[in-house]
C-alpha cells in the first residue's frame, strides 16, 4: 500500500506543480475585466468554429497518413527477413530525430512554390498541388476545405516512426509456435488472421501518440500558414503582453481533444500485454522483392527525399576552398548556439532521467488507471501553454504577487497523502519529494530571490517545462526496463537486509544500465530538437540551434537555412551514433 500512496503523491507533486498549479494561477490572473475583454475582441476577430475544425481533421489526417506509413513499413521490418534490414531499421529511426520544422523546411524546398517538383510539373505543363492549401474551398467545401494535406503530410513523415517502432515491438512479442503453426496451415494468412489482430491495441496505441503530438505542432502550421487554433494560441502570446488568459482559454480546446486521445491510449495500454511464449523464435518469411521494394519506396518518399532536398540547397562542402560554403558561413554565426544548446540539452538530460527513474519504478511497481493516466496528462497541455503558464507562475511568484495562501493550499493537496505514510521506508521517494517541496518553499518567497533568477535569468524555466512535456516517455522508457528486472534478485537482496537504495544500487542499477542509455539518448534527441516551448520560456540572453533556424527561414538565403538544419540534425544523431558504437564495442570485447 505505501508504494501505491507515496507513488500517487509524487504523481501529484509533479502533475501539479507543473500542470495544475501554473495553470490555476493563470486563470486565477484572469478575474481581471481587461483579460475577458481582450479574450472576447480575439475570438470577434477569428472563426473559432473553422480553426477548431482545421486543427482536429489535421490532426486525423496525420494520424491517418502516419499509420499508412508506419504499419506496413513496421511489418516488413519484423514479419519478413530482408538482407537491407539492418540499414532501414537505423533509416526508419531518422525521421523522428529530425524536427518537425526542419521537415517543413525540407518538404518546402521539394513542393513549395520554388521547390524543385513544383517546378518540374510546372515545366510539363501540368499545375502542381500547393502545399499550403487545402483540398477544398475554405468556407464552401465543410469537408475537404478543413482538409490541409501539406501540414498532415509534413508530420506523418516526422512521426511515423511511433508506429514502425510500435508495430515492430507487437510482433516480437508474438507467440510464435502458433505463427509457424499458421504459416504451415494451407491458405491462411498469418498476417491477416493473427498478426494483425494481435497487434492492434499497439497499432491503435501509436495512433494515439500521433494525433496528441498533431495537434499542437504549431512550428508546422506556422510555417506553412495554416489556420489553425494552435497558430492563434501562439498569436495570443503576442498580442496579449503581460496576460496570458486569452492564449491558455484558446488552447482548452486542444488539451480536451488531447485528452480524448489520452483516454484511448490508456485504455489499450492496459490491454497491451499479448499472451504467448516469448521464448519459442521462430524463422522469419522470406521476403519477396516486392515488399523490399515497398519498405525502400515508403523510406525514400518520408526521409531520402527532403534529405536529399536538403543537401542540394546547402551545397557542397569545401573544407579547403578558397572561400567558405554554406556549412562554414552559418556555423561561423550559430557556434554560440550551438554550444548553448549542447548545455542546455544536457541539463535535460540529467533532469529527465533522474526523475524518470523515479517515476518509472513507481509505475511499474504499481499499475492503475490513475498513475498512467496522470502521466499521459501532460502530454494534453500544449507545449506553448505549458510553457507560458509556467512563465506566468515563476513572474508572479518573483514579483511577490503570488499570494501565500495560494502556495499553502497547493501544498497541502499535494503533500497530505505523502506525510500519511511519511513513516514508510521509502527512503528514495521521500528524499525526492523532500528535494522538491524545499525547492517549491524556497520559490513562494520572493525574499529568496530563486523565483526571480529563474524567470528571468536562468534557463530553469525551459527545464521544467522540458520535463513538464516530456516526462511520459522517459517515464515509460524506464517503466518498460524495471518490468524486465527479475524480481527473485530483488526479493533476495530484501531478504539479506539491503535497504531500498542499496537494493537499487547493487541489483537494479546494474539491469538498467541499457534503459539508461536509452532513457539519456532519447532525452537528448527531444531536447536538442524541441521548439514551441523553447520560444516561449527560454530567457533572453540564451539561444538554441531550432531557435535560430526558425528565424533564419524569414531573412537567411535558403542554403545557408539548409546547411544548418543538416548540421542540426548530425548534432541530434551524434548521441545516437556514440551509442551505437559503444554497444558494438561492448559485443566485441
Amino acid at each position: 500500500m505505501s508504494t501505491g500512496r507515496n507513488g500517487q503523491s509524487i504523481l501529484l507533486l509533479l502533475y501539479g506543480g507543473l500542470l495544475l498549479a501554473p495553470l490555476s494561477w493563470v486563470l486565477w490572473e484572469a478575474r481581471r475585466g481587461e483579460a475577458i475583454a481582450e479574450l472576447e475582441s480575439l475570438i470577434q476577430q477569428m472563426d473559432l468554429p473553422i480553426l477548431l475544425a482545421n486543427s482536429l481533421f489535421l490532426a486525423l489526417t496525420t494520424t491517418l497518413l502516419g499509420t499508412s506509413l508506419g504499419r506496413p513499413l513496421g511489418l516488413l521490418l519484423s514479419a519478413y527477413n530482408s538482407p537491407g534490414q539492418p540499414l532501414l531499421l537505423p533509416l526508419a529511426l531518422v525521421p523522428l530525430l529530425i524536427p518537425p520544422h526542419i521537415h517543413t523546411i525540407a518538404w518546402a524546398r521539394v513542393m513549395g512554390d520554388r521547390g524543385w517538383l513544383t517546378l518540374w510539373i510546372r515545366q510539363m505543363g501540368a499545375e502542381p498541388p500547393d502545399i499550403r492549401a487545402p483540398l477544398g474551398t475554405p468556407g464552401e467545401d465543410l469537408l475537404l476545405g478543413s482538409i490541409y494535406w501539406g501540414p498532415a503530410w509534413v508530420m506523418a513523415c516526422a512521426y511515423f516512426p511511433l508506429m514502425v517502432f510500435s508495430v515492430r515491438a507487437g510482433v516480437q512479442s508474438l507467440d510464435r509456435d502458433g505463427l509457424d503453426a499458421a504459416r504451415l496451415t494451407p491458405g491462411s494468412r498469418p498476417l491477416r488472421h493473427i498478426v494483425l489482430p494481435q497487434i492492434l491495441p499497439r497499432i491503435l496505441a501509436a495512433a494515439a501518440f500521433i494525433f496528441i503530438l498533431s495537434l499542437a505542432s504549431y512550428p508546422v502550421v506556422s510555417l506553412l500558414d495554416t489556420p489553425t487554433l494552435i497558430q492563434k494560441v501562439f498569436f495570443a502570446l503576442h498580442v496579449s503582453t503581460g496576460n496570458p488568459f486569452a492564449a491558455t482559454v484558446l488552447g482548452l480546446p486542444l488539451v480536451l481533444m488531447a485528452f480524448l486521445g489520452i483516454f484511448l491510449l490508456t485504455t489499450l495500454d492496459r490491454g497491451r500485454a499479448i499472451q504467448g511464449d516469448r521464448a519459442g523464435q521462430s524463422e522469419r518469411a522470406p521476403e519477396g522483392l516486392g515488399s523490399h521494394l515497398v519498405a525502400c519506396l515508403l523510406l525514400g518518399l518520408a526521409l531520402i527525399v527532403p534529405l536529399v532536398s536538403l543537401l542540394l540547397e546547402a551545397g557542397p562542402l569545401r573544407l579547403f576552398g578558397e572561400e567558405p560554403d554554406n556549412y562554414q558561413m552559418v556555423f561561423s554565426r550559430v557556434r554560440t548556439a550551438f554550444v548553448e544548446s549542447f548545455l542546455l540539452s544536457g541539463s535535460g538530460v540529467l533532469v529527465l532521467s533522474a526523475v524518470g527513474a523515479i517515476v518509472g519504478r513507481i509505475l511499474a511497481r504499481r499499475r492503475s488507471v490513475l498513475l498512467d493516466s496522470g502521466m499521459l496528462a501532460f502530454l494534453a497541455v500544449p507545449p506553448e501553454v505549458l510553457a507560458l503558464s509556467l512563465l506566468v507562475l515563476f513572474s508572479g511568484l518573483a514579483s511577490g504577487s503570488v499570494p501565500l495562501a495560494f502556495g499553502a493550499a497547493f501544498a497541502a493537496f499535494v503533500a497530505l497523502p505523502w506525510f500519511r505514510n511519511l513513516s514508510q521506508r521509502a527512503a528514495l521517494r521521500n528524499a525526492f519529494v523532500w528535494v522538491v517541496c524545499v525547492f517549491a518553499a524556497s520559490t513562494l518567497f520572493s525574499t529568496t530571490g530563486l523565483a526571480r533568477s529563474i524567470q528571468q535569468q536562468g534557463f530553469t524555466l525551459l527545464l521544467l517545462a522540458w520535463l513538464g512535456r516530456f516526462l511520459p516517455f522517459i517515464a515509460r522508457i524506464f517503466r518498460q526496463g524495471y518490468e524486465t528486472i527479475d524480481e527473485d534478485s530483488v526479493f533476495a537482496a530484501q531478504l539479506a537486509g539491503r535497504g531500498a537504495a542499496s537494493r537499487w544500487l547493487c541489483v537494479e542499477l546494474p539491469a538498467l544500465r541499457p534503459t539508461l542509455c536509452l532513457a539519456a539518448v532519447f532525452s537528448w534527441v527531444l531536447c536538442f530538437t524541441e521548439l514551441p516551448a523553447t520560444l516561449v520560456a527560454l530567457r533572453p540572453g540564451w539561444q538554441t540551434v531550432q531557435m535560430r533556424i526558425f528565424n533564419m527561414v524569414h531573412y537567411q538565403s535558403i542554403g545557408e537555412v539548409s546547411a544548418l538544419c543538416v548540421l542540426s540534425i548530425l548534432g541530434a544523431l551524434a548521441p545516437l551514433v556514440i551509442w551505437r558504437l559503444l554497444l558494438s564495442g561492448g559485443r566485441t570485447s
